[in-house]
């Protein structure tokens, strides 16, 4: 699940960059409308991140799919790290104690 956030993340962030403070990020207006993203209209800039393209490896073995995604989670990672973006991760039972 953490993939999904990390790629919303980056898309919400580009949006941002793109179109400003005020973008619609829902773009939802009720069944049937809407302000739906095409992949085309954010591939480039996933491509210019040097992102890997899983839907270029969907349809292939899904070993292939599974290394890809595991280089699109270590490279979201460190671009978020480099943007100051908290991955809010818990890594032991300690943390998690003096979170609460």
């Amino acid at each position: 699940m953490n993939d999904v956030f990390a790629v919303a993340a980056v898309l919400v962030s580009h949006a941002v960059e793109h179109y400003g403070e005020d973008v619609d990020l829902i773009g939802y207006d009720g069944p049937g409308h809407g302000n739906f993203s095409l992949y085309n209209e954010f591939a480039t800039r996933y491509r210019e991140l040097e992102f890997p393209d899983l839907m270029e490896s969907c349809s292939g073995p899904l070993g292939e799919l599974s290394d890809q995604t595991r280089l699109l989670d270590e490279r979201l990672r460190l671009w978020q790290r480099q943007n100051s973006v908290d991955l809010c991760e818990i890594r032991s039972l300690e943390e998690l104690q003096e979170s609460l």
